[in-house]
This record gives structure tokens, C-alpha cells and sequence, in this order.
């Protein structure tokens, strides 16, 4: 990066160290030093990295989570857990509580795989119609965990328009 140049702070134009107004928006240039030396694609590169990260980290959640959560469906199936939960006052099928959690830790799972997948063809800045469709399945994906689900579809919808933003940077 050249360390002459200057960015306008309104636009992001390239400025002339003299200028004293944007040659493309007219906004002032006051003379103070510029907080927004480097370019505006720099920005949007490192937005996109965050981004990137933060499908990453709920992949990671999400998987391990469905992991942990199939791995607990199969011990209802367990007849000590079952003769327990009717102790416990539990009046419920265990198979189909068994049989509901595991489906539902199976989209979890998937949900993650989506977003984990998402974050790697983001990072390399390829297949961004991949990229983007796998960011908003593994939102829809994670209404499995209603309610808390509507939190992380919104979150993962927010994140998948971050994506749209910065289609430009993808090959």
C-alpha cells in the first residue's frame, strides 16, 4: 500500500496530498491526519474476515454441539436413564423423545457442517453463491433450537447480508 496516498473520509475516494476538498464527494478535507489511510476494499477485506470468523465460530458450536447432543439421545435409549426419568416423574415416550432429539442434533450438525463450509469458501474468496446459500441454510438450518433458533436465524441472516455486501471481493 502507498503511504502517500489519502482517502477521503466521506467516500473513500483517492485524494491528492494538497486537495482540500474530495475531488469526488466536495467534502473538507480539514488537514487533520486521516484516520482512513488505507483503502476502502482494505475495509471491506478485514469486515469480510470478521465476518468469516464469526460463521467459523458458530460452525464449530453448532457441530460439536449435534455431536454431543446425538450422543446424549442414544442413552435414552439406555433402560437405567429410562427407569430414572419415570422416577423422576417424566411421563414421556422415551423413544420418541430419544428419536426427537436425534433428529433435531442431526440438523444442528448439519446447520454447522453449512456454516463451517460457508467460512472456508469465504476466506478464500471463491464460490460466493456457494458461500452465501450455505451461510443462509445453516441459518434456517438452526431454527431446530426454537426458540433460542429465531435469535441465531437473525444473527445468521445479518451475518449472510454481510456476505451479499462484499460480493465484489470474491473471484
Amino acid at each position: 500500500m502507498d503511504d502517500d496516498k489519502m482517502f477521503c473520509t466521506q467516500c473513500g475516494a483517492v485524494m491528492g496530498e494538497g486537495d482540500q476538498f474530495c475531488p469526488s464527494c466536495g467534502a473538507k478535507a480539514d488537514g487533520a491526519p486521516n484516520p482512513y489511510r488505507e483503502s476502502p476494499a482494505s475495509r471491506d477485506s478485514e469486515s469480510l474476515n470478521t465476518t468469516r470468523i464469526l460463521i467459523l465460530l458458530y460452525g464449530i458450536f453448532a457441530s460439536v454441539f449435534g455431536i454431543l447432543a446425538l450422543a446424549g439421545s442414544t442413552m435414552l435409549n439406555d433402560p437405567s436413564m429410562q427407569q430414572a426419568m419415570i422416577d423422576a416423574g417424566f411421563n414421556v415416550n422415551m423413544n420418541d423423545l430419544a428419536a426427537t432429539v436425534a433428529l433435531e442434533s442431526v440438523v444442528l450438525l448439519a446447520s454447522g457442517l453449512c456454516a463451517i463450509v460457508s467460512s472456508y469458501f469465504v476466506g478464500k474468496r471463491t464460490n460466493y453463491t456457494l458461500a452465501l446459500v450455505l451461510c443462509i441454510a445453516a441459518s434456517a438450518l438452526s431454527l431446530i433450537m426454537f426458540p433460542i433458533g429465531i435469535v441465531t436465524l437473525l444473527v445468521g441472516l445479518y451475518v449472510a447480508y454481510r456476505v451479499k455486501s462484499a460480493q465484489s471481493l470474491f473471484s
